[in-house]
C-alpha cells in the first residue's frame, strides 16, 4: 500500500455531500495548496492537490 502525506493549507472549505441509497455515506471534496521543492532547479514552486474523504472522515471534515 502506498502512503502520501501532504502538508499545506486548505484553499477553501470542503464540499460536503451525502450519497443516496440504502446506506448514506458522507463525501467531502477538498483542495490543498502545497509547496514543491525542485532539486534540479533553484527555487520553490507551488501546486494544488485535490482529494476526497469518505465515511467517518467526511463527517469530521463537515463538522470542523
Amino acid at each position: 500500500m502506498n502512503k502520501v502525506i501532504l502538508l499545506g493549507y486548505l484553499t477553501k472549505d470542503p464540499e460536503i455531500k451525502c450519497s443516496i441509497g440504502e446506506k448514506e455515506i458522507t463525501i467531502a471534496k477538498y483542495t490543498v495548496a502545497v509547496r514543491r521543492k525542485r532539486y534540479k532547479e533553484e527555487g520553490i514552486s507551488g501546486g494544488v492537490c485535490r482529494g476526497v474523504w469518505f465515511g467517518r472522515m467526511g463527517d469530521i471534515a463537515g463538522k470542523y
